[in-house]
């Protein structure tokens, strides 16, 4: 790995560490101020233009829940950007849910200058994990109506 890949993996790894503790304020420090922010989420393309409004859509996602943890995550170099990827389950008003984010990251100045974020949304999971069962082996429930896995997450 590079030096310029290991820095932008560092920043990667920053705004990770931020996000399994929804830690907004250093979600935030670890964007560019004018962050190029494009989500494809089930309910639509969600886009900002600057660091404040990016942190927005990550608190109004993840800040309701009373549980959260970050069961699996993944951060590589990819040419001229780094890949992050996480799986989230979590517990909110409307039940437990699971969640994965893939993003693409532009690191300049050792922020993200731009990030591009595909979220598989809100899937309803069961509530617990077995104490031998892993993270990975989670699997959602099926839906018993149709829409009945959409949530309003937006």
């Amino acid at each position: 790995m590079t030096s310029t890949e290991s820095l932008a993996v560092g920043t990667a790894e920053r705004f990770l560490a931020a996000l399994r503790c929804r830690d907004y304020a250093h979600i935030e420090a670890c964007l560019d101020p004018k962050v190029r922010f494009r989500a494809l989420i089930p309910a639509g393309l969600r886009e900002a233009a600057d660091r404040r409004t990016t942190n927005a859509f990550f608190a109004r996602w993840f800040a309701s829940a009373d549980h959260f943890e970050v069961t699996q995550a993944h951060i590589e170099p990819l040419a001229d950007r780094v890949r992050l990827a996480y799986r989230v389950r979590l517990h909110d008003q409307q039940g437990w849910h699971v969640v994965e984010q893939q993003a693409y990251c532009e690191i300049a100045d050792d922020r993200i200058a731009r990030l591009d974020l595909l979220c598989s949304g809100f899937r309803p999971a069961t509530a617990t994990l077995t104490e031998n069962s892993r993270a990975d082996d989670y699997q959602p429930e099926e839906a018993t109506q149709s829409g009945a896995g959409e949530s309003n997450h937006d």
